[in-house]
């Protein structure tokens, strides 16, 4: 998914592991200005961010109210 300016992770400047997301949902790329970055704890999202995710179907509406506003 793509992150808008308006999507909690990036107005709330939360790092991924402020996120507290389920062990469910694994960020497994993020990529920004055309470069893959490997996701790391302290890592911010910023607004264009494409955020590349495995969650299983039961857990998506909690990893998407993170990165949709």
């Amino acid at each position: 998914m793509t992150l808008a300016a308006n999507a909690p992770a990036v107005a709330n400047h939360l790092t991924l592991d402020e996120l507290h997301l389920p062990d469910s949902v694994r960020v497994v790329a993020v990529v920004r200005s055309g470069q893959p970055l490997v996701p790391s704890a302290p890592m911010h999202f910023l607004e264009h961010d494409h955020v590349i995710l495995i969650t299983r179907a039961d857990a998506a509406q909690e990893c998407a109210s993170a990165f949709v506003a």
